[in-house]
């Protein structure tokens, strides 16, 4: 199939009376390769992949292997997807973003963010392999926008106004120290915009693996919730 070999970070809303989750599907028979994917629950417990996987879509030419991790929306005009994606020869991270009226079939409609492999590397010198920005979650806060992208082993911030289908920066940083990688959001029942990301012993927040980690053969947790906030001077606010 064609997630035979893994279902990546997707991203599950509301629509129509049930819940949908579009996610990355990974096959590897041909090589490392990567497509997105549609399955739908009444419950968020029992999931039905959908007969017309893949996703009519494709990755645009011109850039590396990176190409996943949904992140969907709904505006005026219709759904929106956010993939990550990255500039070739390690240049620097990308955030695809595309367009359906049924999310089926997808169109490309540019680029929603870029960055720099200088730009990142300047703010730590952990950052390893691709400059990529995989896990993108772009949402409302406060009146501005922000989209939270992975450059391992890090979560970064990016904070602007979102105009024309492009973020145009004017705050970025690191989440929390640098352990917390793989961040995703989702809005509470009091309107709070909370995070919670991915925490590995090789990334930070632990310095080597526990015995009980080893033992039990996992290889990291989720973080404690954090609350979000744009701060004066266009920087994110971390609140547990």
């Amino acid at each position: 199939s064609v997630d035979q070999d893994g279902c990546f970070t997707g991203d599950v809303f509301a629509h129509s009376g049930e819940f949908h989750i579009l996610y990355t599907s990974v096959n590897n028979d041909k090589g490392f390769t990567q497509t997105q994917s549609h399955a739908t629950s009444p419950d968020m417990i029992t999931w039905q992949k959908l007969p017309h996987n893949p996703l009519a879509m494709s990755k645009p030419e011109g850039f590396a292997e990176c190409w996943r991790d949904p992140c969907v929306w709904q505006e005026d005009d219709g759904w929106y997807m956010a993939l990550g994606g990255e500039k070739p020869n390690e240049e620097g991270g990308v955030v695809f973003l595309y367009r359906s009226k049924d999310l089926k079939i997808w169109e490309y409609v540019g680029l929603l963010y870029e960055s720099s492999a200088e730009k990142v590397k300047a703010l730590s010198a952990k950052v390893q392999g691709f400059r990529f920005c995989e896990c993108p979650d772009f949402f409302p806060l406060d009146g501005k926008h922000v989209i939270l992208s992975t450059h391992a082993p890090h979560t970064y911030w990016q904070l602007g106004d979102y105009k024309n289908h492009r973020l145009e920066p004017q705050g970025f940083g690191i989440v929390d120290g640098g352990g917390f990688c793989s961040a995703k959001t989702l809005v509470d029942d009091k309107g709070r915009r909370i995070s919670i990301g991915f925490l590995w012993s090789h990334w930070g927040w632990f310095s080597t693996p526990t015995p009980e980690q080893t033992a039990e053969g996992f290889a990291g947790v989720l973080s404690l919730p954090r609350e979000l906030h744009v701060l004066p001077g266009n920087t994110l606010g971390i609140e547990p």
